[in-house]
């Protein structure tokens, strides 16, 4: 079993991500996460995911070079 973690961060200010509807954002992600990784594995399994609208400025440790 693999454990993935992905993190995205748009390459603009602006998004087409509306705040108050991270539901339908995140089974969004899930479905298209699931197919494309379904090409390269027998089973895929997605447990989670989290959608957190942050800051422009705000740069996580984890995407920090």
């Amino acid at each position: 079993m693999y454990a993935i973690e992905i993190y995205l961060r748009a390459t603009q200010k602006n998004s087409e991500v509306v705040p108050n509807d991270l539901d339908s954002i995140e089974f969004f992600l899930e479905e298209v996460v699931s197919q494309e990784l379904a090409q390269f594995f027998q089973e895929v399994i997605v447990k989670k995911v989290v959608v957190k609208i942050v800051p422009f400025e705000y740069e996580p440790e984890e995407m920090q070079r």
